[in-house]
């Protein structure tokens, strides 16, 4: 949805004054693999542009550091020159392929301080800007989430890209504004369900010290579409356009297969297996898992290095005090099949709310009833040492898909309206999550 994509149109252009046409359709043949919860809107909503560039330039850069080393591989030749972000030239040097660069004593990235590194390549008179961060990301003996070494519960929250006015085209300031909203919630991490959302959205990111979760647009597929090899193939161009277009962002520490797929199945298993093959194959320097709604029954955990659920007792299924017993059995399940040595995040959990609605009583719909909701999942995962995390659904409401039986049409979770105006759960996970270490 929001990755980038590419045309070569030199055999049509002539030069001088050319007219680029690009003609949107209402339906595409592939339209159900991407089909999701949410609003689909027609038309193009990221930048458009032509782009003229030297013979032989650099097609494509990848950047990976380790230590205190970055090390590049790139398609093509460029002067390499190295910043760091006061504008200090750190070094420089020409490079065919391959160049790698040694900084003393690198200020490491992170949430605190996110320190971004910039490099700039410059070929033919093209100059092409790179940010940088030194982190690493990894989950240590005791199953707890390592950035840079040092233990971090993530304390997050899922983002849909969409304004209700200008759907998902939303400018720099609006963009801005919302991640100002993030950072007052005390969140150090975004989910951004279900799709790699803007570039301009994940430079933000890098930039503001936010932790990430990339995944393609693959929500609640069942077994005869896991089993179908046109899926496969589909499925793993989205994977290879998410990671080799978002590769370089510092932020990303999770790249995520698939959503609420059916996992209990063969099919499931096996696509599975191969997604998390096909990724870590393309980066093994990064986390990978997926959001799975069928935990006891769910025979492909093996295939993800976190373990993340999304549940939702006491709405759509079970009673709310079904969470205390289903937190608390969360190692001695993992223990009972073999996943002792994963971590677990609750990816999603959270109930509907509407702002004007209030009770004194437990009342649906409520806003002290999403306050209370959310208050006792995210104290229940703060509390049990294998989880490392937690992620509300969702930050803002917004537009479903058609659906008379949801209230307004609209997925009404957001601990903010779609109008960015805050329920009382918001600032329940203001306070929660400023008091988790």
């Amino acid at each position: 949805m929001a990755k980038m994509g590419e045309f070569d149109i030199s055999e049509f252009v002539v030069k001088g004054t050319n007219t680029v046409t690009a003609k949107v359709r209402k339906w595409c043949s592939g339209s159900y693999l991407e089909d999701q919860d949410f609003f689909r809107f027609n038309g193009i909503f990221r930048d458009v542009y032509v782009l003229s560039r030297p013979r032989g330039h650099v097609k494509d850069i990848k950047i990976f550091t380790e230590e205190n080393v970055i090390n590049i591989e790139m398609d093509g030749p460029s002067d390499i020159s190295l910043f760091d972000p006061e504008g200090k030239l750190l070094a420089k040097e020409y490079a065919f392929g391959m160049a790698q660069f040694a900084v003393q004593n690198p200020i490491m990235w992170n949430a605190e301080k996110p320190y971004l590194y910039e490099l700039l390549f410059e070929y033919e008179g093209e100059v092409i800007s790179q940010k940088v961060g030194f982190v690493s990301y990894k989950i240590g003996k005791d199953n707890e989430f390592l950035v840079n070494g040092v233990e971090v519960k993530l304390k997050g929250v899922n983002h849909h890209d969409t304004h209700p006015e200008k759907g998902w085209t939303m400018n720099d300031e609006e963009i801005r504004h919302d991640l100002m909203l993030m950072k007052k919630l005390n969140i150090n991490t975004v989910r951004t369900s279900h799709y790699p959302q803007s570039h301009t959205f994940v430079d933000y990111l890098d930039r503001d010290g936010l932790c990430s979760w990339l995944e393609i647009p693959m929500w609640q597929f069942h077994e005869p579409s896991l089993a179908s090899e046109f899926v496969r193939e589909r499925a793993k161009k989205l994977y290879n356009e998410m990671v080799e277009q978002y590769y370089n962002h510092p932020s990303i520490i999770i790249w995520g297969l698939h959503n609420e797929v059916e996992t209990n199945t063969k099919a499931g298993y096996e696509f599975t297996k191969m997604a998390y093959g096909y990724v870590k194959e393309m980066d093994n320097s990064r986390l990978i898992s997926f959001a799975s709604d069928r935990f006891v029954h769910d025979i492909s955990l093996e295939f993800c290095d976190i373990v993340a659920l999304n549940n939702y007792f006491g709405w759509y299924y079970g009673e709310e005090s079904d969470w205390e017993a289903y937190i608390k059995g969360f190692r001695s399940s993992l223990n009972e099949r073999g996943f002792g040595d994963k971590p677990v995040m609750m990816s999603e959990f959270g109930v509907p709310a509407m702002i004007g609605i209030s009770s004194f009583e437990k009342e649906k719909w409520s806003m002290q009833y999403q306050a209370e909701y959310v208050e006792r999942v995210i104290k229940l995962c703060a509390e049990e040492e294998c989880v490392c995390g937690s992620a509300v659904w969702v930050l803002f409401d917004f537009q479903s898909a058609n659906d008379l039986m949801k209230a307004r049409g609209f997925n009404n979770k957001g601990l903010m309206n779609e109008y960015r105006k805050p329920k009382l759960a918001y600032y329940k996970v203001k306070e929660l999550y400023k008091n988790i270490k």
